[in-house]
C-alpha cells in the first residue's frame, strides 16, 4: 500500500508538472522566447500548486462518473430487465458527457492559470465559460480524438494480428 501511494504520489507530481510546464512553454514562445526542458520543468515546478488541484479534481469528477457507471451496470447485469437496461443507457451517456466536460474544462482552467496567471476560482469559471462559448468545436473535437482513438487502436490491433501470424504458425 505503501508503495503505491509512493508511485502515485510520485507519477501525479510528474503530470502536474509536465502540464504546466508544456503550456508555461508554449506561452513563453509564443511570447517570442525560447524554450527547452530544464525551463519547462521550471515553469511547470513554479505552477505545481495552481495545477494540482485541478487535475485532483478532474480525476475525481471522472472517477466518480466511472464507478457510478458501473455500478449501473452491475445493477443491469443483477436484474436484467429492460428498465435496467434504459436506466444504464441514459446514465451512461450523461456520465460520459459529465467526464468529457470536467477533462474539457480542467484544460481550459489550467490554461488559465499558467498562462494568464488567474485565481484558481477565476480559472475554473473561465474553463466553463470557454466550454459554453465553443460548445461546437469542443464538440467537434471530441469526436476527432474519438475517431482517432478509434483508428489508432485498430491499427495497433491489425499489426498485433500480422506479427502475431509467424508466430502462431
Amino acid at each position: 500500500l505503501i508503495v503505491s501511494l509512493i508511485f502515485t504520489a510520485f507519477f501525479l507530481t510528474i503530470i502536474t508538472v509536465a502540464v504546466g510546464g508544456l503550456i508555461g512553454g508554449i506561452k513563453k514562445i509564443e511570447a517570442g522566447g525560447d524554450n527547452d526542458a530544464i525551463i519547462g520543468i521550471k515553469i511547470g515546478l513554479r505552477n505545481f500548486w495552481k495545477v494540482l488541484p485541478i487535475l485532483l479534481v478532474q480525476k475525481i469528477v471522472i472517477g466518480a462518473a466511472f464507478l457510478i457507471s458501473m455500478a449501473n451496470l452491475l445493477v443491469l447485469l443483477r436484474s436484467g430487465d429492460l428498465v435496467s437496461a434504459m436506466m444504464y443507457g441514459i446514465g451512461f451517456v450523461i456520465l460520459t458527457v459529465l467526464a468529457v466536460c470536467a477533462a474539457l474544462i480542467s484544460i481550459y482552467a489550467i490554461v488559465s492559470v499558467v498562462a494568464n496567471q488567474v485565481s484558481l476560482k477565476d480559472a475554473i469559471r473561465h474553463g466553463w465559460d470557454i466550454l459554453l462559448a465553443h460548445w461546437l468545436i469542443n464538440i467537434e473535437m471530441g469526436f476527432a480524438l474519438l475517431g482517432g482513438t478509434i483508428v489508432i487502436t485498430g491499427l495497433a490491433i491489425l499489426a498485433i494480428l500480422i506479427l502475431s501470424v509467424p508466430l502462431i504458425f
